[in-house]
């Protein structure tokens, strides 16, 4: 084979080594234990270091839904009453009716969203009423229920010299 013949094989052979190099690998999945369940498998995806979970997996586990409106690049989740509703180029999220701020933004594949634990933890865990942990050596999410003590108050009214307290 003549060296100028050679030449656009190594070429080729180049580009196809860098492609695959680029094409991300599936990342594997993660585990979601929801409160007082057994645990699913959920999507996951790895980009920067940190692990992405599926937010539609966890919500479904929740009983919430998650939907994507592809003119705005936003993403939608209800869960009963409650709404989140958050897209893929800011950290911000509208919870019911407030801004919370997230630690990254959420990662959009398409009508699928992946967020890290921090999103869990703002986000959800308000709308379901659960607290997340997130175990990086299991890749595992964890929700547990919030329990809040439940807080007395009596009120009483007096008369003192023609005020009322």
């Amino acid at each position: 084979m003549t060296r100028p013949a050679l030449l656009p094989r190594l070429a080729l052979a180049a580009f196809l080594a860098v492609a695959r190099a680029d094409a991300a690998a599936p990342a594997a999945p993660a585990t979601f234990v929801p409160p007082g369940g057994s645990s699913i498998v959920v999507r996951a995806t790895e980009a920067e270091g940190r692990t992405f979970v599926s937010i539609g997996d966890v919500a479904a586990a929740l009983g919430g839904t998650l939907s994507y409106e592809a003119a705005t690049g936003s993403y939608e989740l209800k869960i009963g009453p409650h709404t989140a509703v958050f897209g893929t180029e800011t950290p911000i999220a509208v919870v019911d009716t407030r801004l919370v701020q997230l630690a990254g933004p959420v990662r959009g594949e398409g009508s699928s969203a992946f967020a890290d634990a921090d999103f869990f933890s703002r986000v959800l865990s308000p709308l379901f009423g659960v607290t997340f942990a997130w175990d990086r050596a299991a890749r595992t999410l964890a929700a547990r229920r919030v329990d809040t003590p439940e807080v007395g108050v009596e009120a009483t009214v007096s008369a003192f010299e023609g005020t009322t307290k």
